[in-house]
């Protein structure tokens, strides 16, 4: 019998080959952090594993927003000049997700670990990337391993063509809410098909960081010559592409894109709220938000600047735009997107997780009603409530004052 992904890039790391289930102890290529580095610190001990493979940026509170995150943001950058590690992005540069992916530091065939909980984005470059704790991730700083059992493999098989005003957020709130997946840490997701095939890179780390939200340990798409043209001036190091044999024990899972109409997740989020747009078309919102590491990207942009263009916001509707980097918020400003999205009264935010991150930016009052295309449970809402949707949806309903279908 052939061996998963997975199996084959741990079994690579121990030098022995592998099988789904077995718990063992692995090195990464790279543990990074983001703000949460300031309780790794305070939980670590000893010496630092390896400097040059510590990966630390923050952008859950930039600029700080507060004392707190003033006083641990301080904390981060004396210890890393202390450490004297290179690969420190301050807060100019975004999300870390985003920018591990523009520097080249996720590779095909890589094994990387992260403490935040969307760690899992770069297996769109054909990495195993996982989650961690900051407990683990503690004691990862000074092994240089962390425990890990082998995980399971699902395949969702994607096929046809997706309709306009359709994309890959849609497609992964529809498998969010369908629960066709089983979920758990004993599982990996990877995404095939078509489909998979014919999206960017952008939208692959779509349904991977979401692969997050089905509750699995790790989602994956093979590298491609997608991948290889995107890291063709990015890589740092050589690579070797990993892909599962054909033979290799998975369950399958198959889903046609071809009738897919927009989805929107409900709050408070979780299994069995995920629904058609029509089903809550017409409900007022007070908020938008447009970036997050699942929706923040230039093709992102793009599409609600194409959508805004020549038109204007809803004079009731606060739209936020957070670029995922520096390098999109460049990009998107070369190309004329934010120009578009500002002169119709949206507002541009710095490169950074933003309003998702948590209470510090764009906290919704007492019930008021957000739409973003962020997270579920990640925007510090307090009284208010927050719908979760694609950067088509929620452009179009910054535009209406209202949950809008984008095909209207």
């Amino acid at each position: 019998m052939g061996q998963t992904f997975a199996e084959k890039i741990l079994g690579a790391r121990v030098g022995r080959p592998v099988r789904s289930g077995e718990k063992l102890l692995a090195a990464p290529d790279r543990i990074f952090c983001h703000d949460d580095a300031a309780e790794v610190i305070r939980k670590h001990t000893g010496k630092l594993w390896d400097r040059q493979r510590v990966v630390v940026s923050l952008d859950q509170s930039a600029p700080a927003a507060s004392a707190r995150s003033a006083a641990n943001q301080r904390l981060i950058r004396d210890f890393v000049a202390a450490q004297g590690i290179e690969l420190f992005f301050d807060i100019h540069r975004g999300i870390c997700h985003q920018v591990l992916a523009e520097e080249g530091l996720v590779l095909p065939g890589g094994f990387v670990a992260g403490t935040d909980p969307a760690s899992q984005t770069n297996g769109a470059l054909g990495a195993l990337v996982v989650a961690l704790s900051v407990e683990e991730a503690a004691l990862a700083w000074s092994s240089g391993r962390i425990e890990i059992e082998v995980p399971h493999s699902t395949r969702i098989e994607v096929t046809g063509s997706f309709p306009a005003a359709v994309g890959a957020k849609d497609l992964m709130l529809r498998i969010v809410g369908g629960g066709f997946i089983r979920a758990g840490r004993d599982r990996a997701v990877e995404f095939v098909g078509e489909s998979v095939r014919r999206l960017s890179i952008a939208g692959r780390m779509v349904l991977c960081n979401m692969a997050a939200a089905l509750g699995v340990r790790a989602g994956f798409v093979e590298a491609d010559g997608v991948t290889l043209r995107y890291l063709a001036r990015r890589a740092r190091a050589g690579f070797e592409p990993v892909a599962s044999d054909p033979d290799a024990e998975h369950e399958l899972v198959r889903i046609e894109v071809g009738e897919l109409v927009p989805q929107v997740q409900q709050p408070p989020g979780g299994p069995g709220t995920v629904v058609e747009v029509a089903a809550v078309a017409g409900t007022r919102i007070d908020q938008a938000v447009l970036g997050t590491c699942s929706g923040g990207r230039v093709e992102d942009l793009w599409v609600a600047a194409r959508r805004l263009r020549g038109r204007r916001v809803h004079p009731r509707v606060r739209f936020l735009i957070t670029p995922a980097s520096s390098e999109v918020y460049t990009e998107a400003l070369r190309l004329g997107l934010l120009a578009d999205l500002a002169e119709a009264g949206a507002i541009i935010l710095n490169p950074g997780c933003g309003p998702c991150a948590g209470a510090e930016l764009g906290v919704l009052a007492e019930g008021e009603v957000g739409l973003s295309t962020g997270r579920a449970g990640r925007h510090g809402c307090g009284g208010g409530a927050t719908y979760l949707a694609s950067p088509d949806t929620v452009a179009a309903s910054a535009l209406a004052g209202q949950i809008a279908d984008p095909r209207d």
